[in-house]
């Protein structure tokens, strides 16, 4: 650019803008917006493994019936005891207590 008292000369094509390209950067622009608002879904192998299995538990008694009475009768009779060894493990794996 060359300054010659008041009147200012720019090389040529120096301030031109070329539109072609500046519509496509906005076009692309536009796109990757519009790609990221759509609403997606991913599921954790953990959460794939839950939805195989809910039929099979769909059809099992919610209450294992025969174990409740077994361990009822055990309980009246005083027959019923409880390791506390296993407990403390069943416990810690359940992770109702820290080790």
């Amino acid at each position: 650019m060359r300054v010659d008292g008041p009147k200012i000369t720019t090389a040529a094509g120096l301030n031109r803008i070329d539109r072609p390209k500046v519509n496509e950067a906005r076009a692309r622009a536009r796109e990757a917006a519009e790609a990221l608002s759509e609403d997606r879904l991913s599921l954790s192998s953990r959460a794939l493994q839950v939805r195989d299995i809910e039929p099979v538990l769909s059809v099992m008694p919610s209450v294992r019936a025969d174990l409740v009475n077994r361990l009822r009768e055990q309980i009246q009779r005083g027959e019923y005891q409880v390791d506390p060894g296993r407990l403390a493990d069943l416990l810690i794996r359940l992770r109702v207590v820290e080790p």
